[in-house]
């Protein structure tokens, strides 16, 4: 199925690709946003690797992942893990850089994955 554009009032919300690495290694190498995530990424190789990961699952029907963008500036990655029969949600996992941290952003993207959920 693939990961479909979302498109809010700031932001653009696309599939991942490997141009995105840089960016993605900005706010994922960061103390203050690894602190939520289990394993560092250390260079730019790891973070294509990750990109890489979040494109193969997104073509599953369980889950999709995004690139968060702000004025064409990769600011983010949002995913959603869908229904689980089992436990009875779906999860939703944000990332954003620290410099975009209390502008609302997290919680724009969220609504819009929301939404297409």
């Amino acid at each position: 199925m693939g990961t479909p554009l979302l498109r809010t009032e700031r932001l653009v919300l696309r599939e991942p690709i490997q141009a995105d690495a840089p960016a993605v290694l900005v706010f994922r190498g960061d103390p203050r946003v690894q602190r939520f995530n289990s394993e560092p990424l250390r260079d730019v190789a790891e973070t294509a690797e990750l990109i890489d990961f979040l494109r193969t699952e997104s073509a599953s029907d369980a889950r999709r992942h995004w690139v968060i963008t702000a004025d064409d500036e990769v600011v983010g990655l949002i995913g959603l893990h869908a229904w689980d029969h089992g436990h009875r949600r779906a999860e939703l996992g944000y990332e954003l850089t620290v410099s975009h941290w209390g502008r609302g952003i997290a919680r724009e993207a969220a609504q819009a994955v929301i939404e297409h959920g």
